[in-house]
């Protein structure tokens, strides 16, 4: 029977569903997590202990893991983990994203950048750190503009400003969520604002699968309501 390694970080709501989804299947699972013994209520066949801060580290427990129960596919789950399951497939030699890549879509920063430079049509955008001046920055951006973080995502800490007061107002409470334990102790980028154009217009979203380069779109629908903010 293939085994499936499940990265879920603890924070997420989706753990059931991908575990029923995985019995449904006949597929043997092992779930990896920064903590482990939380999952144990949803019965999952194994748990594995790993540091998600540290994929290098936690590529390692893997494979030590692996030797002993041989593991056939690695999925991450959330925004969390989608680098880690692609660092601990390399390791393991199973098809993955790129770790480039994947470290590209979870950072906002990089995604604009690399877009830019292909040619893709971006807003205008700057970086700046959570302890800088915001009375200072707010004279220096354009408006209206939109204050996000780098990393979080379901649209968490994104606020949209229309005049300086809004402005300091935005980067002061995205501060606050950014310097919470939670989000703090992931990283560089935890300590890092967007600060881009408000484009207004339509916003659509497109669900696809990436299989061996090909994809297959599933939907292409529109947001619900008109994305004008301020959040």
């Amino acid at each position: 029977m293939p085994r499936l390694l499940l990265l879920l970080p603890t924070t997420t709501y989706r753990t059931q569903a991908f575990l029923d989804a995985a019995w449904r299947l006949g597929v043997e699972m092992t779930v990896g997590s920064d903590r482990a013994h939380v999952l144990a209520e949803h019965r999952p066949t194994g748990t594995l202990a790993l540091n998600f801060l540290d994929p290098e580290e936690a590529a390692r427990t893997v494979v030590e893991f692996a030797r002993e129960q041989p593991i056939d596919a690695v999925v991450g789950v959330d925004d969390d983990t989608t680098v880690l399951a692609a660092v601990i497939s390399a390791a393991l030699s199973l098809p993955h994203n790129s770790v480039a890549s994947a470290s590209a879509a979870k950072n906002k920063h990089r995604m604009r950048e690399l877009l830019d430079r292909e040619g893709v049509p971006v807003p205008p955008y700057a970086l700046f750190s959570i302890d800088d001046d915001p009375v200072a920055l707010a004279r220096r951006v354009t408006y209206p503009c939109v204050v996000k973080p780098l990393i979080l995502s379901a649209s968490r800490g994104v606020i949209r400003a229309d005049d300086e007061a809004q402005f300091v107002a935005a980067f002061r409470r995205l501060e606050a969520i950014l310097r919470m334990p939670e989000v703090a102790t992931r990283g560089d980028a935890a300590w890092q604002v967007l600060v881009e154009a408000f484009v207004p217009g339509r916003e659509v979203a497109l669900e696809g699968l990436l299989s061996k380069g090909d994809l297959q779109v599933l939907a292409l629908f529109d947001k619900p309501d008109p994305l004008d903010g301020p959040f």
